[in-house]
């Protein structure tokens, strides 16, 4: 999995922002250290430096710019499925989204995590990539396979295990 994650983190056109738990307005906090994420098909990783509440599997732990991260997330933007539908929404538009059901806005259920868990910031790392679902796909199959667990906020919505071809 570090294999396929860590030579895209290490691409010059990957970039990352800061996002601080515990403001008033998560969602308006969110759209502005994200408004240079541009309109494109890509990958995202949600990372934290320190992790309070739980441990962090090894398989989780990544160094960047000799500092320790502990993955918390990753996703997709964009790119086209197996079946050949072109998914519209590309990384900004992703990124600022809902998740779960019932839908609740990306940028309060991290900031109530980060409360949760204690974390003050996490560091969301975005790249372009054309068929970030075949990326996405590899990595999902890696932990599948080794019986390793997804990401806390991969799994915290209840994700099952999925094997993509």
């Amino acid at each position: 999995m570090k294999e396929t994650i860590l030579p895209l983190l290490n691409r010059s056109s990957f970039s990352h922002f800061v996002f601080k738990s515990e403001q008033d307005k998560p969602s308006k906090h969110l759209r502005e250290v994200s408004k240079y994420v541009p309109d494109v098909s890509g990958l995202y990783f949600v990372f934290a430096k320190e992790i309070l509440s739980m441990p962090s599997e090894e398989h989780l732990r990544f160094y960047l710019d000799k500092t320790e991260y502990h993955l918390l997330y990753f996703g997709k933007a964009g790119g086209t499925t197996q079946k050949g539908k072109v998914i519209n929404q590309k990384l900004k538009g992703r990124i600022n989204n809902v998740v779960g059901n019932p839908s609740i806005k990306r940028a309060v259920h991290w900031n109530s995590f980060m409360i949760e868990t204690g974390i003050t910031e996490l560091y969301v790392y975005w790249c372009s990539e054309a068929q970030p679902q075949s990326v996405e796909g590899s990595i999902y199959n890696y932990l599948n396979a080794n019986g390793l667990a997804y990401p806390v906020l991969n799994r915290r919505l209840g994700r099952p295990p999925v094997i993509i071809e």
